[in-house]
Order: structure tokens, then sequence, then C-alpha cells
């Protein structure tokens, strides 16, 4: 029996950038892409470039868009719909906290990544950031019936995306590529996730 296929989606996490490599929380702050991301997202744009997408949504972060710019073709860039629902959590007050300071406060480490319903200052829930998922997979359930979309995003939002659809919640790295195929009958199967083979020469 063959299942008819109601949706289709790539997710691509944005290439590797300054903060990253300082190992900063981002979260709705932005740093550029290091030499080392403008690379992997070429790299990425061998694969991608040829592909046909329905529909290619980006987060409209500065990270996510320069990773698009070099990620996809010249056609595919004119086509992008960027939209703040894909951004990544917001971190609030803690955005530009080097990691290893958060982990002296342990109460505050704790709360920022183990207490689901905690919300850090002028920041975003874990449970607000995976409402904001539910609602960007509702709309593409809705509006692209059918279709194979791409979507360019951030870590912590693939890492939810994949735990609301009732997966593992696994954190992907930098430009690697997943993909879940969503059925009529409600199921559905995930042939890549957080891919990074294509970064291999």
């Amino acid at each position: 029996m063959t299942h008819a296929i109601a949706l289709t989606i790539t997710l691509i996490r944005h290439g590797q950038t300054v903060w990253n490599m300082l190992n900063k929380l981002q979260g709705q702050c932005n740093s550029p892409l290091t030499e080392k991301g403008i690379e992997e997202a070429q790299k990425t744009h061998r694969i991608i470039h040829k592909e046909h997408y329905d529909a290619i949504y980006c987060s409209d972060l500065g990270r996510a868009k320069q990773t698009a710019q070099y990620a996809l073709s010249a056609d595919q860039y004119a086509e992008v719909i960027f939209s703040g629902y894909l951004r990544e959590r917001s971190f609030g007050d803690f955005g530009g906290m080097l990691r290893s300071d958060l982990k002296k406060n342990t109460q505050d480490f704790n709360n920022l990544y183990h207490n689901n319903t905690y919300i850090p200052p002028n920041g975003e829930s874990i449970e607000q950031l995976k409402t904001r998922i539910r609602l960007c997979l509702a709309y593409a359930k809705t509006h692209h019936k059918g279709q194979h979309i791409l979507a360019i995003s951030h870590g912590t939002f693939i890492k939810y995306f994949h735990n609301i659809i009732g997966e593992e919640g696994v954190h992907p790295g930098n430009t690697s590529i997943s993909q879940v195929i969503f059925y009529e009958d409600g199921t559905h199967i995930i042939p890549l996730w957080g891919d990074t083979t294509h970064l291999c020469d």
C-alpha cells in the first residue's frame, strides 16, 4: 500500500558563526559566519542547488540569511521567504554570554536548558519555542499540502522540531541537512537527520 505524502520538509542549520566558535549563546542575537561557516554553506550549495523546492523559507536572522546566500542558487534565493517564526530561541539577557560563564551559575544553567517553562529575562522559554514550531508546522501542512519545502533555521529550533514530532530531539551540526516526510495517515519517516556527509571532501 502506498502512503500519500502530506508534506516533505528539509531543514538546514546555518553555518558556523563567530559566536559558535567562541562558544557564546546566540539565540536571537547575531554574529556573522566564519570562513569555515562560509565554506560549509558553499559545500551545502553543491547538494541543494540541484533540488526542486515548492517553497523556501529562511529565518530572518543574519547568520541564516548569510547561509542562504551561499547555499542557494541565485534563482532559489530570489524566491526565499524570510520569517521571524524560524528564528532561534531567544535567550534574552543571556544572549552573548559565554557558556562557560553561564555554567558557573548552576541554577541559571539548569533553568535555561532543563526547565521547559522557564522564561529568561526578555527571552523565550522552551515551551514558547515549541509552540512557535508547532505553528510553523501547522502552517506548512495547511499551505503546502503534498509539497516539498526547504527551511533554513537554527540548532535549537531544529532540535525541538525533532522533539515535537515525537522523536528524541537531536541537536544538529552546522549546515547539517535533516528531512522529514509526513504522510496523510499521520505517520512520518526521517530519511536524514543532522546529516553532514556533504561537508566531507
